[in-house]
């Protein structure tokens, strides 16, 4: 905090040591304002903006939740019954109920059907992957032989 609101106590000394590899465009602190050709930057000003925003939000959300009480887990009512379990409190159970309800005739068969393949492809993909590189070495020399003969043949042909 005291280096954001008062850079120049090391970003003098830094400009000083840089001066020599930047010599068009010299950093001139004027108080707390650094100025060059580029344009000034006041760093106690930004930061003195920010602190008084931060005490009127802080401020705001306080008056706002003077009247805030706790809520113990089970306190909570849903439709004027209990829930059974404590999972059926949490914010995310069943979060897209209502969204299954409304359009889900629609949706649901799709995404099943694009996830099923998707899996399906991934698996096939892997036990592919699985069948070409064995563990065995013989197997891993001819891919490299086979490797090299492949670019050797294009570097011929581009030639």
């Amino acid at each position: 905090m005291v280096f954001s609101y008062r850079p120049g106590l090391i970003l003098k000394p830094i400009g000083k040591a840089i001066a020599s590899a930047f010599p068009s465009n010299p950093l001139i602190w004027k108080g707390t304002t650094a100025i060059s050709e580029l344009g000034y930057w006041d760093a106690s000003t930004i930061m003195t903006v920010i602190g008084i925003m931060f005490i009127i939000l802080l401020g705001w959300l306080m008056f706002m939740s003077r009247k805030a009480q706790k809520v113990k887990q089970f306190n909570i009512v849903y439709a004027a019954e209990r829930p059974e379990r404590p999972e059926l409190t949490h914010v995310a159970h069943n979060i897209y109920a209502g969204y299954n309800k409304a359009l889900g005739f629609l949706v649901a068969p799709g995404i099943t059907n694009f996830w099923n393949s998707t899996v399906n492809c991934v698996e096939s993909t892997g036990n592919f992957i699985r069948r070409i590189y064995s563990g065995n070495g013989q197997s891993y020399a001819i891919h490299l032989v086979s490797y090299i003969v492949i670019v050797f043949i294009i570097y011929l042909t581009a030639i």
